[in-house]
């Protein structure tokens, strides 16, 4: 409950290095300012993207497609970051409907 925006795509980064391997593009120690942000967020963005994963544990290929199914959602780039209770409403959806075809797409802030 305590999430806030930006904590889902914290949450589903964590997850995802704790299931699958995932090297970053670099260890050196450098200086953080908005282009290396960038650059490792596109990086992670485009390991999470790639259609196999080296698993870290033992398990299906469905549940491997269904974990990272739901962390590109948590990690996906929209407009801007969503919030948890946003994620938490789009997995209980995707349980709900598992056939259903989903669209990534930003979501607009006017009512």
């Amino acid at each position: 409950r305590t999430c806030q925006t930006g904590d889902v795509y914290a949450m589903g980064k964590s997850i995802f290095q704790t299931l699958f391997t995932y090297e970053p593009p670099f260890r050196e120690e450098r200086s953080f300012d908005i282009d290396v942000v960038t650059e490792l967020n596109d990086h992670f963005r485009g390991a999470l993207a790639a259609p196999r994963q080296r698993r870290r544990f033992e398990m299906s290929d469905e549940a491997e497609a269904k974990m990272l199914g739901l962390l590109r959602g948590m990690c996906r780039q929209a407009a801007g970051p969503e919030a948890y209770t946003f994620a938490k409403a789009l997995a209980v959806f995707e349980s709900e409907f598992p056939d259903a075809p989903i669209r990534w797409q930003p979501l607009s802030s006017s009512t």
